[in-house]
């Protein structure tokens, strides 16, 4: 179920007084996205739901596509899930992106990170394993010891220091109150980063068009990280990841009308604008490029053959 109008514009807005670019997707076309966002470095590609385990896979991964294609974090943001309202400070998962209510999104872009998330079992936290060993050690305190005094076992204490096992909110409130100082380790919402990039890598997703699959492995063959996308206004974006370097590719059927690839551009060139990369719109349908071209200058309109040529001007 989607969310509301109102709540989109009050993340907007909060985006906006905060110092960032927004790209809206206003519903004329069913994107995977409501939000992008870009501050310096920051980019955010925002989904707004009532109940976020109304997320399914296959918007989780074009959100996280989407994502990877503008050198983004994908966020979920969401009143409810499984009936009960999300708790503020609280960071939730699903299909591997964060999802947080609206309160907490305000202070993440306002650049508070939160500190606890929920997974099955309880809330949790992350501890910083270096800094509560050297409190342990200042304090001359065995493992043991320490453990004696939390409540916990001498292998949890020594996962905690080691970073292998997270720590409910009590374990972390009787640490602090032992050693004196918090021990707890902000969530880092840009930590998906790379793993997005890895999952896309490794990803054997089939590609049922065959124009889109001779791209992807035109762009492929040239040494670039390919998303392929169902649910933006393009079809392809095309990484250079070691020159930060990305192009959109916008791919013209035989049944595209004027509108429909209008109202794409107008989407794609805003994205485009915000995160420094290219656009390209692969047609072989002249009149449709006559009646266009002069409505969108900063496009390329490129037939098939001269793809790579492109590609590498722009990307290289």
């Amino acid at each position: 179920m989607k969310v509301h109008i109102s709540e989109l514009k009050t993340l907007t807005k909060k985006l906006i007084e905060a110092g960032y670019e927004t790209v809206v997707s206003r519903g004329i076309k069913k994107y995977s996205f409501n939000l992008i966002a870009r501050k310096e470095s920051k980019k955010l590609v925002v989904r707004l739901l009532k109940n976020i385990d109304s997320c399914r896979k296959p918007i989780a991964i074009e959100l996280k596509k989407l994502a990877f294609s503008i050198g983004g974090v994908p966020l979920i943001v969401g009143l409810y899930t499984k009936n009960e309202p999300l708790l503020s400070g609280v960071v939730y998962s699903r299909f591997g992106i964060h999802a947080t209510n609206v309160e907490t999104f305000k202070e993440i872009v306002n650049g508070k990170e939160p500190i606890i998330y929920a997974k099955r079992g309880g809330l949790f936290v992350k501890v910083n394993g270096s800094k509560l060993r050297r409190l342990r050690e200042s304090k001359g305190l065995s493992l043991g010891q320490l453990a004696k005094e939390v409540g916990v076992s001498r292998r949890a204490i020594y996962g905690y220091e080691r970073g292998e096992i997270e720590a409910t909110l009590e374990v972390a409130a009787k640490l602090e109150e032992v050693l004196g100082e918090s021990v707890i380790k902000p969530i880092s919402i840009a930590s998906c980063r790379e793993h997005i990039k890895r999952e896309l890598i490794e990803s054997e997703e089939e590609v049922r068009d065959p124009l889109i699959r001779e791209i992807e492995h035109i762009a492929r063959d040239e040494g670039f990280i390919v998303a392929t996308l169902r649910k933006a206004p393009f079809e392809l974006a095309a990484v250079n990841v070691e020159e930060e370097s990305r192009t959109f590719i916008k791919t013209v059927k035989r049944t595209t009308t004027a509108k429909e690839l209008e109202e794409d551009l107008e989407v794609a060139i805003k994205i485009a604008e915000i995160t420094e990369a290219n656009v390209i719109v692969l047609s072989e349908n002249k009149k449709l490029e006559r009646d266009l071209e002069g409505s969108f200058n900063n496009v390329c309109f490129v037939r098939k053959d001269e793809l790579m040529e492109y590609l590498r001007s722009f990307l290289l």
